[in-house]
């Protein structure tokens, strides 16, 4: 992978589902990246970033932005994502911009989901235009079958262009203002 100038290179963090990635490059192409698998976020996340740096051939001097899944997803995934962007964000002095990857599934296809947890999903329905009409919601497989529910799979080329899209429109990059999106489904039950 080829090394990139000071000030040409995104990180991105998306940890919001037990397959994270992180990825380091620009608007045309990938300096380096790591797929992990498994629930080992707070332990792999940081070394992760580090050894995508490396293979990039650059420092955190070098970054220009950050861009970290919001979710929906795992509730421990989203934090974890988002406080190593604030931490970054911080130290570095750069923007730090929140990414739905159901939201950028939703511009090419209506009814896109995300793997929650046993046999269910988040899921959001979108128009033509690519707007959200529902609220996020967790849906089974059942339902996921009846709607036509496309799985989203989100590229690292296409995460390093959300960015460097949200970059170049001066999209506010305040680590204060980047809201998670949780999605709860819990059944409480109460004592007879």
């Amino acid at each position: 992978m080829r090394s990139f100038t000071k000030k040409k290179i995104y990180l991105g963090i998306e940890t919001t589902t037990n397959k994270f990635m992180v990825v380091a490059g620009n608007e045309k192409e990938v300096s380096g990246k790591k797929i992990i698998h498994g629930e080992r976020h707070s332990e792999l996340l940081i070394p992760g970033i580090e050894e995508v740096l490396n293979m990039s051939g650059i420092s955190g001097q070098d970054l220009l932005a950050v861009g970290v899944g919001r979710g929906p997803g795992s509730f421990t995934g989203i934090r974890i994502g988002i406080s190593t962007g604030i931490t970054i964000s911080q130290i570095l002095n750069i923007p730090l911009y929140g990414i739905s990857a159901m939201d950028i599934a939703g511009k090419k296809n209506r009814h896109p989901v995300i793997k929650a947890f046993r046999d269910k999903y988040y899921y959001a329905r979108y128009n033509e235009a690519g707007i959200r009409e529902t609220p996020y919601m967790i849906i089974d497989e059942l339902e996921k079958e009846k709607l036509g529910g496309i799985p989203v799979n989100m590229s690292e080329k296409f995460f390093l262009r959300k960015i460097d899209n949200m970059y170049k429109n001066n999209t506010d990059g305040d680590w204060r203002n980047i809201e998670p999106i949780y999605v709860m489904k819990t059944v409480y039950k109460t004592k007879n």
